[in-house]
């Protein structure tokens, strides 16, 4: 028979003592404890198992005096901010002790009492504090925690952004006659007429006198950046320079397709003097032009159409035009298009006026281009350094831990001696507006942000852990399916009560993916992907709607404005600041896919006992000389870079080593390379090593298209956070939405039924490369179209739509068995398992818990568990087609399809 005691653990001050001395009395039981039910549940979004007793709801009465005095002082010293733990211990016969409850004192709802001090108690780790905090804001630069406790910055990398190309397009297109005249007379100097040019009319009358041509979805001229609308005019030439329909800037310089098309009438009529003589023309010549400038080279002059003349005795000539000009051009910063009509108008004898009159028939201009603006570098944060901070900042008790990775995780962490690979958002960088346009001002970002969009991207949850030895606290953030991981925990065959319902949390029949935030309007925005789709699902019955948006922005073409609203402009020849602008995504967060900027090299880690010159343990690394090397492709490495390396095997993959000089006396450094690194940071000595490593702010750039055939885009070679579109977001969700989808079949489809922007975008993972969180099949992914359930993941699913409910009985042991595979403790095959419980029938039912609550003096039980997806013994087979010929599938009556056309080539294979 075991023994449970009471202790209280707190930090008191002592008179003449300069430091808090901790105490942990045992005291007596609290007054109501045997009422104190254990309540847990799982978190329905984050995944993580969390508990208490009695949910805060019911206070425990403190009586003895150990206890009552402790806790009034306790507060009386440090009000509701008071921390005191409340540990419950549990003795075997053999003295053995077991922490079965580790909680604190909730000084928020404290009654003290002569005598007695009523409060509840809450489970002592990190998630209290995380819930109170969840939305309050912290900025990335900040060097204090929300308790004054002091905190390293984020750590800063540098990003180049060599711009995401933009297709534009943009045309005019009207027709239907309009016609305007211009008289210039002798008293303005032109009694012998001049030289003129008439611009494209690009204004009209109402639209009752001008029918509009209709464009389909090609959006107007005007809404191009550095376009000038013409408006008709016919003034002299070289008093007045004709304006430029197109000026190129450092935003707008690229690849242009133009094509112009001019339908119009010129009437020109002389009136001669009161002199002698009569009206004639000397010279009359019709030279319709586009003219092309550009930067350090000749001017072009391109006809529209062949120019037309008349001279002699006449009072008016009139000429009919057909312009056309159809171009490709490759247009730098400044170059500029000029498309007029030149008009030469001279006269023998003195005019009294010269008059033009101009009917335009038809006009269309159309632009279509791809610019790349110039290349810039953007400050950022890993989003794995950015929750390390954020968590650390709200919860102190992660700010410099002993523990490696405070906040940690496989989906978050590097690759080391215990994870093989790169978690999958290492490659996940987060800015803002200001930093993508070059203001230097750190974001502020919320636990709620940063959690929402790994919950987005990767069905991402929490669970908060605590080491019972070392009083340690840590965060794990894993993608979803981590928590629904382990084994059978314990068999509950002790039932009084057993039913089964629908888990309607489950249940969809409408699910929105994407972002929360994305551009309507701007450069570009119409071939943009990283919008929102909706998804109608299979079920009839249930309305219900599924919103899996990332608060973050991935839209490229929000990232190029803000970024181009940063380059340098020049204007007469100097620069102008583009710092005082209002960005209008200025205060926005942005989410960046990154890739690992490594070198491969073979390295060796050395560590030198201390001696006279060094009395310290000094630390090397020494490199070959095919990366550390001053050429033009080499590495030059300086005081202060950090360093950090995976692939190794080793137990420095992935911590951070600070270059602090060069080492001379062991080696020819031209021919091996070797640095000092600092030694607060541990090292393991050996090699060499065939790794990986990366230098601090050169460690990351922008992943573009490097796993990926894309198309539906303009360049998919520059085309930025293509592995975060909506389609591959609901993929890895798919486990999930599949488990209320059981009762469906394999070729009932999720049906896109509506998207934002730009919906012909496909994705594939190339051949050769490893799949992609929630491709296994590494399938053409289309961004907008319907899926089978039999392709979205194979219709892999956690559950089964069923919550099963049950009263029972379970042993103390059980239930320490059950809590602690579900924090992530005790045998590692168990971790994160299911419960197996005895139906009425006898038969075995495996479900993952969902809540618990447990009374430790009857050892009765109440449990809500989601049920288990059973493995089918049933489920669809290839192999039994891995003989088959083409025709088969269409001809044998035997061919399933619900089968054939979810196998992929490789299953195609004997038993």
């Amino acid at each position: 028979m075991s023994q449970t005691i009471f202790r209280l653990k707190t930090a008191v001050k002592s008179v003449g003592v300069t430091e808090p001395v901790v105490i942990m009395p045992d005291i007596a039981e609290p007054v109501k404890w045997s009422d104190v039910p254990l309540v847990g549940s799982v978190d329905e979004r984050y995944h993580g198992f969390n508990y208490n007793y009695s949910d805060g709801d019911l206070k425990l009465d403190f009586t003895c005096e150990s206890s009552h005095e402790l806790l009034s002082s306790q507060y009386y010293t440090y009000g509701t901010d008071a921390v005191v733990e409340f540990i419950v211990v549990d003795i075997a016969r053999d003295g053995t002790e077991t922490i079965d409850y580790d909680g604190k004192i909730d000084f928020e709802t404290i009654d003290i009492q002569p005598g007695r001090v009523s409060v509840s108690i809450v489970t002592n780790d990190d998630h209290s504090k995380v819930n109170a905090r969840w939305e309050s804001p912290i900025a990335l630069d900040s060097v204090l925690t929300l308790d004054n406790v002091q905190i390293d910055p984020t750590p800063v990398t540098e990003i180049p952004m060599y711009g995401q190309t933009l297709h534009e397009v943009g045309q005019f297109a009207r027709q239907g006659l309009d016609s305007e005249s211009k008289v210039f007379s002798a008293g303005e100097g032109f009694e012998l007429g001049g030289s003129f040019y008439l611009l494209p009319k690009m204004t009209y009358p109402a639209p009752a006198v001008v029918a509009t041509v209709a464009s389909n979805t090609t959006p107007e001229l005007s809404t191009l950046s550095g376009i000038s609308y013409l408006y008709g005019d016919v003034s002299p030439l070289g008093v007045v320079e004709p304006p430029a329909l197109l000026t190129v800037d450092a935003n707008t310089a690229g690849s242009y397709h133009v094509e112009i098309d001019w339908l119009f009438r010129v009437n020109v009529a002389i009136t001669k003097s009161g002199l002698l003589g009569k009206a004639q023309f000397a010279i009359l010549r019709f030279e319709p032009v586009v003219i092309l400038t550009q930067p350090g080279k000749a001017n072009q002059t391109i006809a529209l159409c062949p120019p037309k003349s008349g001279d002699g005795y006449v009072n008016s000539v009139e000429h009919s035009f057909e312009g056309s000009y159809h171009a490709d051009l490759e247009l730098p910063v400044g170059a500029q298009l000029f498309p007029f009509c030149k008009i030469v108008a001279f006269t023998v004898n003195r005019i009294k006026q010269i008059e033009f009159y101009v009917e335009v028939a038809n006009l269309r201009i159309l632009i279509d281009r791809k610019t790349r603006a110039a290349a810039t570098i953007t400050k950022a944060y890993l989003l794995p350094d950015a929750l390390r901070h954020v968590f650390g900042a709200i919860t102190s008790s992660l700010v410099n831990s002993p523990k490696t990775g405070a906040v940690h995780g496989s989906l978050i962490d590097k690759a080391s001696v215990d994870q093989m690979m790169d978690g999958y958002a290492t490659e996940y960088a987060i800015t803002s507006g200001y930093q993508l346009r070059g203001i230097d001002k750190a974001p502020t970002f919320t636990a709620k942000m940063l959690m929402d969009t790994l919950w987005s991207q990767h069905a991402a949850g929490i669970l908060y852990e605590k080491d019972l030895t070392t009083g340690e606290h840590s965060m794990r953030i894993e993608a979803g399916e981590w928590f629904y991981r382990g084994a059978e925990i314990a068999v509950i065959d002790e039932i009084f009560e057993y039913s089964e319902e629908p888990d309607l949390d489950l249940l969809y029949n409408q699910i929105d993916v994407g972002y929360e935030k994305y551009p309507d309007s701007g450069t570009g925005v119409a071939e943009e992907f990283n919008t929102v789709h909706t998804y109608q699902t299979p079920l009839i019955s249930r309305d219900s709607k599924l919103d899996i948006l990332c608060p973050l922005i991935a839209a490229g073409t929000a990232i190029e404005e803000a970024r181009r609203l940063g380059i340098k402009k020049t204007v007469d020849g100097k620069e102008v600041s583009t710092t005082t602008d209002a960005g209008t995504y200025d205060d926005e967060g942005f989410l960046l896919h990154v890739v690992a900027f490594g070198h491969a090299d073979s390295i060796r880690f050395i560590v030198e006992n201390p001696t006279p010159v060094k009395p310290y343990t000094a630390h090397y690394i020494q490199f070959s000389n095919a990366v550390i090397n001053p050429g033009a492709a080499g590495v030059v490495l300086n005081y202060g870079d950090l360093l950090t390396f995976s692939g190794t095997g080793t137990t420095n993959d992935g911590k951070t080593y600070k270059v602090v000089g060069i080492k001379l006396d062991i080696t020819d450094f031209a021919a091996t390379p070797t640095y000092e690194v600092d030694s607060v940071t541990s090292m393991v000595a050996g090699g060499p090593f065939s790794c990986s490593w990366q230098v601090g702010t050169q460690a990351v750039k922008l992943r573009t298209s490097e796993r990926l055939t894309i198309t539906g885009v303009a360049d998919p070679e520059t085309v930025i956070n293509a592995e975060l579109t909506p389609a591959r977001m609901l993929f890895r969700h798919a486990p999930f939405i599949n488990s209320g989808l059981a009762y469906k079949q394999n070729i009932d489809e999720l049906k896109c039924t509506a998207y934002k922007q730009n919906g012909k975008v496909t994705t594939q993972v190339k051949m050769g490369l490893s799949p992609l969180p929630g491709d296994p099949d590494k399938q053409l992914i289309r961004e907008t179209g319907s899926i089978a359930l039999g392709a979205f993941q194979r219709f892999d699913r956690v559950f089964q739509p069923e919550l099963i409910k049950v009263k029972g009985r379970i042993t103390k042991e059980t239930r320490r068995k059950i809590f602690a595979a579900l924090k992530n403790q005790g045998p590692e095959e168990t971790r994160c398992g299911f419960l197996t419980i005895i139906n009425p029938d006898g038969n075995p039912v495996n479900g993952f818990l969902k809540s618990i609550t447990y009374n430790n003096s009857s050892e009765v039980v109440d449990l809500v568990v989601r049920k288990k997806r059973p493995t089918d013994p049933n489920a669809p087979n290839c192999q039994a087609y891995y003989d088959w010929v083409y025709n088969q599938f269409s001809n044998n009556p035997l061919a399933d399809p619900n089968i054939y056309r979810f196998c992929r080539l490789l299953d195609f294979q004997p038993a």
